[in-house]
């Protein structure tokens, strides 16, 4: 049996939002397009964005060891910030 991936082990720590809240969202956000390969947030930034994925997806990835590995993918309707900005 193989271990649950990190979404299924801690499904809490990673909402997908439903079109209701992705709405609520867009009423005081910035809508912003990114291309492959542009960097969101890096290792040790003290402060970074919330950012919510209306379309696409936002890969998580590891650079810690020299060679770059995806650790997480988020997709349309979750999000990447500190879980503690939702409170």
């Amino acid at each position: 049996m193989s271990e649950p991936n990190i979404k299924e082990k801690y499904p809490k720590a990673f909402p997908k939002f439903n079109d209701e809240q992705l709405e609520q969202f867009a009423k005081v956000a910035e809508c912003h397009t990114y291309q492959d390969g542009d960097l969101l947030f890096a290792a040790g930034d003290r402060e970074f964005k919330f950012h919510v994925i209306k379309s696409g997806e936002i890969v998580i990835i590891d650079r810690s060891s020299g060679e770059p590995s995806a650790m997480l993918v988020h997709q349309a309707g979750e999000f990447t910030a500190d879980l503690a900005t939702l409170k």
